[in-house]
């Protein structure tokens, strides 16, 4: 005579199956996270060194040629254009070069181990 009972409920391997696919996809949800920081930490960091250059050209374009002072605009700055202090998380170095009426700003910063900059030229009458 054959057994008819009905089983119900989940056996180990289909639990076990179940936790590593669960697992697997938590996993790259903490990656994709993971990236999303980095990718906002960077956006974030060129927001900034792009606001620096762009202080130093409206300065020369509003005092012009003859009175501006390259000079005077470079140096180690935080990411909202204060002079860098030693309390200073991310650290800016801009240098304002001029050659004859262009005007060529770079800001240098390091980020993840690796030095990054964004470089703007202008031409100023």
């Amino acid at each position: 005579m054959a057994s008819s009972e009905k089983t119900s409920g989940f056996s180990l391997i289909e639990v076990m199956i179940a936790a590593a696919i669960f697992s697997f996809g938590m996993l790259a949800l903490v990656g994709l996270q993971y990236s999303s920081i980095n990718m906002a930490s960077t956006s974030n960091n060129r927001f900034a060194a792009t606001n620096l250059v762009q202080q130093v050209i409206e300065r020369a374009r509003a005092d012009g040629m003859g009175q501006f002072n390259p000079s005077s605009f470079e140096g180690t700055y935080n990411q909202l254009g204060k002079p860098a202090t030693d309390k200073t998380t991310r650290v800016f170095n801009r240098t304002v070069t001029v050659s004859g009426n262009v005007l060529t700003v770079k800001v240098n910063w390091n980020e993840h181990t690796e030095v990054k900059h964004v470089t703007s030229s202008s031409f100023l009458y």
